[in-house]
């Protein structure tokens, strides 16, 4: 029978079968290798061109295929790996010779630099290499990460593939994890050509490769320069010298790994190189996800221009700098502190930087409130003054303005007259003055209640309704809005200091109309109050809310306000301080000549658990059926407090005390788990002495402190210090919020592995 004659195409590299004849001549000898060849050339005869004499072909040998300038066609390749099931023994016989194949086809050096580069690199090392010399396919890198990577194979048209083929590939990229020195392998063909599918894909799963990589140089000088002269000095010692690479591989990881502090690399551009276990932790993000992006998008927008003048520093020498800024995390804004050195050639150009960072919002938080501390002090010693001098400035002013007013009656003179109606206009304004000033400096903690806010809205128009008259005036409510729970009085002063400003600024406006909206967003309550009047000079806009600053009166240059307005310069200070009080924010935004818009959002705090802190209960291990002293005197508070606490999924058996001394009696004759406790209370015993009270018997129920008091708020963080079983939540604190606080504290009390209580 006659043998077909076939001539080649050149579709696959003889490379690819220097690792494969390299191993079966290893391990199962020359002969084994001679039958793989002979067995896949017997079917046809193939012939393949010279490299020395161009234009002359000749029957294929093993001397070609061991010669990698040769190339073969596809069906040669083929039946070599078909025959691989009758050289190799065992059940996976052509994913073994790949494993092995790949191991086979390195240099002791090669192996040794696979494992420094780790499995990501030589994953794309691979890729390349393989569509390079495989003209059949077309090989991509569809994913890769630290936790493995998935190629896909893409094949000619026309190509025929075998399951043979698919079993080499594989062993092929499980290989390649196990030459970087990854562990816990786990390959497997996820799509097949084989089976209709479009491409093959393979997905290899790897764990904690060998070296963390892209280590910078200085690190591998230090753990790697004296092993690798050791390694050179004789390739008989590679086993002891992997073992010492492994040890100071195991050493880098455990300074790296359980490292706080957050550790990155990154190039002159920003773009991040390198960054620790802990700075992913941080972010919530993959080192896939990080590496290669840019950090500055992370960076708060306030603080990222005082970090690229500090980071332009590094560009002259020391070449260091110190940076603190507000990063976007997964638990929301933190201030992070960054140590960066920069890294420069022997020009001097820098070629990277070192970052090493450090959460320090606790750091910032303890000192906004030493802070606020000082501003509570001082303004404390403002109140008292003011207090004194309001009382005694009102009884002049109010001599003056009943005087002048009666004076008004009987006065026919119309100079006299005019006269007459300044002085009052001006016994007014005083009196204004002397309210504000005394409302700024007073430490007046809210008095919460739930009520509606659009009709506190509709109240305060009516109220304003003379001053409103020329204005059009737009009402745009949500039909959805929920009740506030707040300080009714401190919510009515704001929308009136708002409202009064917004009438001023239109003063001279042709069409003046001012814009008073309200709706929910989310688990927050939008109020917005927008005018079309004067605006508010760029300029001016980082003063609006300080004490005394004010645009209006003898400060009105560009004659922006019609004349007679004046103002105290405490309306906005005022209104900040009260929306802060309740945890909410005030933002203002305006432009000269288009108008301005205030904008509140504060907390929504339900009556009950959304249907969505429902779900999230349910999720959660509660302790239950514990006593509880509910110390609360605002009863809208209380009411939502008792429901929550002696309601699914805690069901606690609550006593409810509403001042200082009922809570005081009410703890010397039972026995509690917990005491909730508010910190401003009536009838001359505050929660602190109540406090006090408790820890003269009993130093380990847990105490959680509510308040929005600005005193208490800044002493807390010492308070809490000394004592590990105290705990603070601000008002208005949210429903889980406020679930989660006395969940902990009682598991805290309970001791580990305790579990919740049932039926006491």
């Amino acid at each position: 029978m006659q043998i077909p004659t076939v001539s080649m195409d050149k579709d696959i590299s003889c490379l690819n079968f220097k690792g494969l004849f390299k191993y079966i001549e290893n391990r199962f000898g020359k002969e084994a290798l001679a039958s793989l060849v002979d067995n896949a050339l017997a079917g046809e005869n193939y012939l393949i061109e010279n490299k020395h004499t161009p234009g002359r072909f000749e029957q294929v040998s093993i001397d070609h295929l061991n010669d990698e300038s040769y190339w073969v066609c596809n069906e040669l390749s083929l039946a070599l790996l078909a025959g691989i099931k009758d050289v190799v023994p065992g059940p996976e016989p052509e994913q073994e010779a790949g494993r092995e194949a790949i191991l086979s086809n390195l240099s002791h050096r090669d192996l040794f630099f696979c494992r420094i580069m780790g499995p990501r690199a030589l994953a794309r090392k691979v890729t390349t290499v393989n569509a390079r010399f495989n003209r059949t396919k077309t090989v991509t890198l569809d994913s890769l990460d630290n936790r493995g990577a998935t190629f896909s194979l893409t094949y000619r048209p026309g190509v025929r593939v075998t399951k043979d083929v698919c079993n080499w590939n594989l062993g092929i990229y499980e290989g390649v994890g196990r030459v970087a020195g990854a562990r816990n392998i786990r390959a497997r063909e996820t799509r097949c050509v084989v089976d209709g599918d479009p491409a093959c894909e393979f997905r290899v799963d790897w764990q904690k490769p060998g070296l963390l990589k892209r280590m910078g140089t200085a690190l591998l000088n230090l753990f790697t320069k004296d092993l690798v002269a050791e390694y050179e000095k004789t390739l008989d010692e590679r086993d002891r010298l992997i073992e010492k690479l492994k040890t100071s591989e195991s050493q880098y990881r455990l300074l790296i790994e359980n490292q706080t502090d957050m550790v990155v690399k990154v190039d002159p551009g920003g773009r991040l190189l390198f960054v620790s276990p802990s700075y992913c932790r941080m972010f919530g993000k993959s080192e896939a996800d990080l590496v290669g992006s840019s950090f500055m998008p992370m960076v708060h927008p306030d603080d990222q221009e005082a970090t690229r003048r500090e980071m332009e520093t590094l560009f002259s020498p020391p070449h260091t700098c110190y940076v603190e800024q507000r990063v976007m995390t997964e638990k929301g804004w933190l201030w992070i502190a960054w140590s960066d050195t920069a890294l420069v050639d022997d020009r001097g150009k820098v070629k990277e930087i070192i970052g090493v960072g450090r959460d320090i919002t606790s750091q910032k938080t303890a000192e906004e409130a030493l802070a606020l501390a000082a501003e509570h002090k001082k303004m404390a010693l403002v109140g008292q003054v003011a207090g004194k001098l309001a009382h005694d400035f009102n009884n002049i002013l109010g001599g003056i303005l009943g005087n002048a007013e009666l004076s008004l009656l009987d006065c026919e003179n119309e100079a006299d007259r005019q006269s007459f109606d300044i002085i009052v206009a001006q016994a007014v304004r005083g009196r204004n003055l002397t309210r504000n000033l005394v409302a700024f400096a007073k430490d007046q903690e809210p008095k919460q209640e739930f009520f509606r806010v659009d009709e506190k809205l509709d109240l305060v128009l009516n109220l304003m309704k003379k001053d409103l008259e020329g204005i059009r005036v737009v009402r745009e409510f949500a039909p959805d809005l929920p009740e506030l729970l707040a300080d009714p009085g401190m919510i009515e002063h704001a929308l009136v200091n708002l409202l009064q400003n917004s009438i001023h600024a239109t003063s001279l406006c042709r069409s003046p109309e001012i814009a008073v909206a309200a709706r929910r967003e989310g688990r927050r309550l939008i109020i917005e109050i927008r005018d079309n009047g004067c605006g508010i000079p760029e300029d001016f806009q980082n003063r609006i809310f300080d004490p005394s600053f004010t645009l209006k009166g003898l400060q009105d240059k560009a004659g922006a306000y019609r004349a007679g307005i004046k103002g105290t310069g405490y309306g906005l200070a005022n209104v900040k301080k009260y929306i802060e009080q309740h945890r909410g924010s005030l933002s203002i935004t305006s432009e000269v000549d288009a108008g301005t818009c205030a904008v509140i959002s504060l907390p929504v705090v339900e009556k009950t658990l959304t249907k969505q802190e429902l779900t999230t209960v349910e999720t959660m291990t509660w302790q239950e059926n514990r006593r509880i002293l509910l110390v609360e005197d605002e009863q809208d508070i209380r009411d939502v407090q008792y429901r929550l606490l002696t309601q699914a999924p805690c069901r606690h058996r609550v006593d409810i005390a509403k001042d200082g001394q009922s809570a005081k009696d009410l703890f010397s004759l039972n026995q509690y788990d917990l005491v909730s406790l508010d910190y401003v209370l009536p009838g001359g015993i505050s929660g602190m002495d109540v406090y006090h009270d408790i820890r003269a018997t009993d130093r380990e129920v847990p105490v959680l402190f509510i308040s929005g008091n600005l005193e208490f708020i800044a002493s807390i963080m010492e308070l809490k210090r000394k004592d590990p079983r105290t705990e603070h939540l601000s008002k208005p604190c949210l429903n889980m919020e406020y679930l989660k606080s006395v969940n902990a504290l009682l598991a805290m009390a309970a001791g580990p592995g305790s579990p919740p209580a049932s039926g006491e």
